[in-house]
């Protein structure tokens, strides 16, 4: 599948009921592709026994340019007196995709009072990929042109950022149920089910932040590409230089661990009225630590 979009809408925050903050009108342009995959296969090994095996694959990517416009409160124009106005510009890719398979087994053993076994075996790797991330803002600024007349210009009025993500998840699963039928006399079959299912996931999340800062005396009218351009950072005096801005809260290990065991009880009142009564039992844990990428 592939699909494009185009969404306009208003972001506004408010200092109180009366006075408005930050008033921006947004326009976020996305090119969105899908390519996914799903596959089963069922093995008969025996009347009473049988084999299924499942995958399931997705990969999706976001293109997106997303700009804003609009007016701050905070920060006053030096000439006119009126309030700032920015222009910012990101340009972002995202990447996802899934892979997941499961192996489960279901077994008749007639022998064993007419037992029946039901396991599962389930695998799962997911990832988010941003190989790229810009955003530049420019500011609307005045001067006087050579008739004294005021003449708007845009100006560059932040550093130049990017940013580089790399999450990903691993998962592992275990699912085991036991059923034994059994007979109250006249009342009825009922049924009496065992269970127990753990599923565990592992994340690491990597990230890293660049702002970059044009060279001394540049025109900073210019459009990024010339703005931060490789003529930019040639290492001289004035040169432009990029500064490291990761966080040391950006990167983070995660584990988490959900086990559960359940007995479930189908009970026979007769031939009209039957009963379903069960208890679960859960523990589960989840640690997440963020490290310095620098100091870790």
């Amino acid at each position: 599948n592939r699909s494009f979009s185009r969404l306009d809408e208003a972001q506004r925050v408010f200092a109180s009921r009366t006075d408005t903050l930050i008033d921006y009108a947004v326009t976020r342009a996305k090119e969105s592709v899908q390519l996914g995959g799903l596959s089963a296969m069922s093995y008969r090994l025996s009347p009473r026994h049988t084999l299924h095996v499942r995958g399931l694959y997705t990969n999706s990517a976001d293109d997106e340019v997303r700009t804003y416009e609009g007016v701050d409160h905070n920060r006053d124009e030096p000439i006119t007196g009126t309030w700032l106005v920015h222009r910012n510009t990101r340009l972002m890719y995202v990447q996802r995709n899934v892979l997941s398979g499961t192996v489960e087994g279901r077994h008749e053993l007639s022998g064993l009072l007419g037992t029946s076994l039901n396991w599962k075996f389930s695998r799962s790797r997911a990832s988010r990929l941003q190989p790229d991330r810009r955003e530049v803002t420019y500011d609307r600024r005045f001067t006087y042109d050579e008739a004294g007349n005021l003449a708007p210009y845009w100006t560059l009025g932040s550093t130049g950022s990017r940013e580089f993500g790399d999450l990903r998840d691993n998962g592992w699963g275990t699912t085991l149920s036991a059923s034994l039928p059994y007979r109250l006399g006249s009342l009825g079959a009922g049924k009496l089910v065992l269970g127990y299912d753990r599923q565990t996931k592992a994340r690491t999340n990597f990230y890293r932040r660049f702002n970059f800062y044009p060279r001394a005396g540049s025109d900073l009218t210019a459009p990024p590409d010339s703005a931060f351009g490789p003529g930019a950072f040639t290492g001289d005096p004035g040169s432009g230089y990029v500064e490291e801005g990761t966080l040391d809260i950006d990167n983070y290990r995660a584990n988490q661990r959900v086990e559960a065991g359940y007995v479930t009880a189908d009970v026979p009142f007769g031939s009209q009225l039957r009963g379903n009564f069960g208890v679960r039992f859960e523990s589960a844990f989840q640690d997440v630590r963020s490290y310095d990428l620098f100091f870790p």
